[in-house]
């Protein structure tokens, strides 16, 4: 008998793309909001702050995908008390394999979500509820919305230093899939992209995927507070690489055609 899988945070970006790889595993879909163009895949509606509609949503349930946050308001509400009382409804219904997404480097970076997400970890490991924790590092479309911000002006700003390793929403989503198969690990898996860029390149080639010049200005990381130093040192990155991933380069080749 097949298992049942239900995908919290279905209609954000990864969740996209993770919906699309399990087509053919029929998932349950749920958020907070059923959008307009969900009609032939089943959905439950799902509201971590208001800690609503959790009894339902897992009912029959073998394996959950948590991908559901508050990455705008950054509301432990949402992601530490309501993936508790989520927890403890999944572990009442018996649910067999617990996946939660999280990020590479939220344990050295000292900063307000990564708190959050790793506080969140913490209480997955201790629920009783057979799990996965798979942490990834920045997506291409996060690299490209925090690099618009950054050249948004006629002087582009940066941590000089900083080190990413973009990955494919794509690949993540696959290697979720893999991970499904596997079942539980009760233990925490990462993944990056194939390559580790300074901002500073990751600056360039976005401005000349565009056909654009500017000149930026390197900020030494003692102005970002605690978190500059584990930037620069690489916390975002890891040694587990997808070798499926569009490499940075190919993506923007693709989006700025």
């Amino acid at each position: 008998m097949s298992s049942k899988i239900l995908i919290l945070g279905a209609t954000g970006l990864l969740g996209r793309h993770v919906v699309k790889v399990l087509k053919s595993q029929n998932p349950v879909l749920a958020g907070r909001t059923k959008p307009a163009n969900v009609k032939d895949q089943e959905w439950r509606t799902v509201d971590l702050l208001k800690r609503t509609g959790f009894e339902a949503a897992l009912s029959d349930i073998d394996t959950v995908v948590h991908l559901a946050s508050a990455t705008q308001g950054f509301d432990a509400r949402v992601d530490v008390d309501g993936t508790a009382d989520l927890l403890r409804v999944a572990r009442e219904k018996g649910v067999k394999h617990f996946l939660y997404v999280s990020i590479v480097g939220i344990d050295r970076v000292p900063i307000k979500y990564y708190k959050i997400k790793l506080e969140t970890e913490k209480l997955i490991k201790e629920s009783g509820v057979p799990f996965t924790i798979f942490r990834a590092t920045q997506f291409h479309e996060f690299v490209d919305m925090v690099l618009k911000r950054a050249l948004a002006f006629p002087l582009g700003f940066g941590l000089r230093g900083a080190r990413v390793q973009p990955v494919e929403t794509g690949a993540v989503a696959r290697e979720i899939e893999t991970l499904i198969k596997r079942g539980p690990q009760n233990d925490t898996i990462e993944l990056g992209g194939p390559q580790v860029y300074s901002f500073a390149d990751l600056a360039r080639t976005w401005l000349a995927a565009q056909k654009r010049r500017k000149f930026m200005l390197p900020i030494p990381e003692i102005f970002f507070g605690k978190a500059g130093a584990p930037l620069t040192a690489g916390a975002l990155t890891t040694n587990r690489t997808a070798p499926d991933s569009i490499p940075w380069e190919a993506w923007l080749q693709k989006t700025y055609k």
